[in-house]
C-alpha cells in the first residue's frame, strides 16, 4: 500500500497532487464502467479525441455507452502515428471543437496512446482557455508516462515536443485489458519507459523487469499491474515535487529521452517507436555516464543486457549521426545554450550534467549509430 492509494478488488487508485487539488490515476478500471465513472463531472457535452485504430477497437462502443448515459457526444478521429502531433492537426481539432459547439464545461476525453493524450491535452489546455480533461490511455507507454503529469507537447519542424503546455487532467483511467490488443512493437515501447523508471528511481522495479522478462513478453496481467503501479508511483513522486519543471527534479524523467528524441527526429518520426528510441537513448546516455566515471561498468552492462533481452535494437544502423546531433542542438531542455543530460550514477539514482561537449557526445553516439 502506498500513500494516497486506494485498492478495491482488481482496481487501484493513486492520487497525484497538483497545487491545491489532486486527481486520481485509476489502474485496472474497465472501459465498460467508464461512462458511469464520468457521472462525477455531470452529464453534458463530451468531445472524444482518439485515433482510427483505437476508435475501431474501443471508441465506437464507448460513444454508444456515453450517449446511453446521457452525454451529448462528438468525436475527432485522428490518423495514428507521431506525425499527427502537429500544429496542423491541432488547428483541425479547434475547428472540430467549434463545430461541435463545445462550451467551457464540456469534457474532453482522450482515448489512445501518447500521441492522442499529448494532442488532446494541448487542445484542452488552450480551447476556450481550458476545458476539463480525462485521459484514458490504451497503450502501456501512455499508462506509465504520457497520460500522467499534465505535460503535453507537439512537434515542430525543428524538433520533438517544442510546443507544449502543463495542463493536469481531472482523471486518468487505465484499463489494463487494452494492452492485449497492442501491436507488439507498441507494447514493448512502453516497457522501455518502465525500465527507465527503474533506472532513475526504483531498483526493485528494475529487478522485476529482469526477473519477469518471459512474463512481460507474454503480457502477464499480474506483472503488468505491479509494473504499471510502480512506474506511476515513480512519476507521481517527481511530478508532485516539480510540477512545472522549475526545480530540476522532474528532469530525471528525461533519462534516455535527450538522445532518444534526436533519434526520432533524425528518423523522421517513422523509423523508431518512441520507446525504441528511448531504449537506445538510455544505452548511449549510460555509456556517456560510464566514460565519465559516474556509472560502474557492471551497472551499464546490466542495463544493456536488459534492453537487449526485450528485443530492442542496440544499434541504429544507417541513422545519420549529423541528423541526431543537429536535433540535439534544438532540444527543448537546453539552458544557456547547453543541453542538459540526465545520466545514471547507479540503478536507482541519477545526476544532471550540462557540460557534455559535442565531440564527447559524438564519440559515444558513433558506438550506437553506424
Amino acid at each position: 500500500m502506498v500513500r494516497n492509494s486506494q485498492d478495491s478488488g482488481n482496481e487501484s487508485e493513486i492520487r497525484i497532487k497538483s497545487g491545491r487539488e489532486s486527481y486520481p490515476v485509476v489502474i485496472g478500471g474497465r472501459l465498460d464502467d467508464l461512462a458511469g465513472r464520468l457521472s462525477i463531472f455531470g452529464v453534458g457535452r463530451l468531445f472524444l479525441i482518439t485515433d482510427r485504430r483505437v476508435h475501431e477497437l474501443y471508441g465506437a462502443k464507448l460513444l454508444r455507452d456515453l450517449s446511453g448515459a446521457g452525454w451529448r457526444t462528438a468525436a475527432a478521429v485522428l490518423p495514428p502515428g507521431e506525425r499527427t502531433k502537429s500544429l496542423y492537426r491541432l488547428e483541425r481539432l479547434y475547428a472540430a471543437g467549434v463545430e461541435a459547439g463545445l462550451e467551457r464545461l464540456s469534457l474532453v476525453l482522450a482515448l489512445g496512446g501518447g500521441v492522442v493524450t499529448d494532442l488532446a491535452g494541448f487542445f484542452a489546455a488552450t480551447f476556450l482557455r481550458g476545458l476539463p480533461l480525462v485521459n484514458v490511455p490504451t497503450t502501456l507507454l501512455g499508462q506509465v508516462d504520457a497520460a500522467i503529469g499534465g505535460k503535453n507537447g507537439l512537434n515542430l519542424p525543428a524538433g520533438k515536443n517544442l510546443a507544449g503546455t502543463f495542463y493536469q487532467p481531472r482523471l486518468v483511467y487505465c484499463d489494463l485489458d487494452t494492452l492485449a490488443t497492442l501491436p507488439f512493437r507498441d507494447y514493448r515501447s512502453g516497457l522501455a519507459e518502465i525500465i527507465k523508471c527503474g533506472v532513475i528511481r526504483d531498483p526493485d522495479l528494475f529487478d522485476l523487469m529482469e526477473r519477469g522478462i518471459d512474463g512481460f513478453k507474454r503480457r502477464d496481467p499480474y506483472l503488468l499491474r505491479r509494473a504499471v503501479t510502480a512506474a506511476v508511483r515513480v512519476k507521481r513522486a517527481l511530478v508532485e515535487a516539480d510540477p512545472l519543471e522549475r526545480t530540476g527534479l522532474r528532469r530525471e524523467l528525461n533519462f534516455g529521452h535527450t538522445v532518444g528524441h534526436g533519434l526520432e527526429k533524425a528518423g523522421g518520426y517513422r523509423r523508431f517507436r518512441h520507446g525504441e528510441a528511448v531504449a537506445l537513448g538510455m544505452l548511449a546516455e549510460a555509456e556517456l555516464a560510464r566514460r565519465r566515471g559516474l556509472l560502474a561498468s557492471a551497472a551499464a552492462d546490466r542495463l544493456g543486457r536488459l534492453v537487449a533481452a526485450y528485443g530492442f535494437r542496440t544499434r541504429a544502423a544507417g541513422c545519420p549521426l549529423e541528423g541526431v546531433l543537429s536535433a540535439l542542438l534544438h532540444d527543448k531542455k537546453k539552458q544557456d545554450g547547453r543541453v542538459k543530460f540526465v545520466l545514471p550514477a547507479a540503478i536507482g539514482r541519477t545526476v544532471t550534467c550540462d557540460d557534455v561537449a559535442q565531440a564527447e557526445l559524438a564519440a559515444v553516439l558513433k558506438i550506437f549509430i553506424n
